[in-house]
Formats: C-alpha cells, sequence, structure tokens
C-alpha cells in the first residue's frame, strides 16, 4: 500500500480515496460500506455483508471496540470509546445501550474458562480482537 500511495503522491483527494477502496476491496477483501453508520442502520437484510449484525453485537454485548494502544498507536487516536459509544448510537438509535454488557455476556459464554471442543483461536500477532479471546490451549480438550 505505502508503495501504491507513493507512486500516485500527486494525486488529488478523490483519486487517493478511489485508490484506498479498490486496494480495500481487491487486496484485503473489506467492503467500505461495512464501517459506514448510514449503511450499518439501514434494516434491509443483506446475506452478502455481516456489518450489522457484528457491529450490533459487539455494540450491545462485547464492546471491543478497536481503540488506539496507549503505548503503540497504530489508529487514530480520535477513536477512543466515546467514538465508538457515539457511532452505536447512530447506527442503531437510542434503544442502544451506552454501554455493551462486556461482563454479562462473558459470563453467559463461559467466562475464562470456556471449555469447549472443536473451537479454534487464531490469535495474529496483529489482530485487533487477539486480547478478547482465549489465549492458552486446554490440553485436556485436545
Amino acid at each position: 500500500m505505502c508503495d501504491m500511495l507513493m507512486e500516485n503522491e500527486d494525486a488529488s483527494s478523490d483519486e487517493i480515496v478511489k485508490l484506498m477502496t479498490d486496494f480495500g476491496h481487491n487486496v484485503a477483501n473489506v467492503n467500505p460500506a461495512d464501517y459506514d453508520t448510514r449503511e450499518i442502520a439501514k434494516t434491509t437484510v443483506d446475506v452478502m455483508s455481516s456489518a450489522r449484525p457484528w457491529t450490533f453485537q459487539y455494540c450491545s454485548e462485547y464492546g471491543w471496540f478497536q481503540v488506539p494502544s496507549q503505548e503503540h498507536v497504530m489508529r487514530s487516536t480520535m477513536l477512543e470509546s466515546s467514538f465508538w459509544y457515539d457511532m452505536c448510537q447512530r447506527s442503531f438509535g437510542e434503544g442502544m445501550p451506552k454501554e455493551p454488557k462486556a461482563e454479562q455476556t462473558t459470563i453467559d459464554q463461559g467466562g475464562w474458562d470456556i471449555a469447549v471442543p472443536n473451537v479454534f483461536f487464531a490469535n495474529g500477532v496483529e489482530d485487533p480482537w487477539k486480547w478478547a479471546t482465549q489465549m492458552k490451549s486446554n490440553e485436556s480438550l485436545n
């Protein structure tokens, strides 16, 4: 991506947006509409998009908001918790709780002592969800 941007350093901001959108679609398989609260707010069922149900789940249950690290900032500092709370309100309306019920969801789903067979947690190095998953293997389930 850096090479692509360097090759287009004289491009207009609209051209850069198109380049990044094309990169998202063609290389990273990301649909920008999956991050657009206007699209997420729509209640029309789209079997090709998981944006609305996944966003509802992390807004109401998990609270796995991708806030920037205090130590190694890789995301905009504007993406603090209040940004995500506001985004949830814009996407789902006033009925959305101010904060997700993360503690209750953790209890309901087995907490940190989850003991189920046939579940694989990938936990990639750059995976932003890594810290919200099981980090140690339970040998008795293997």
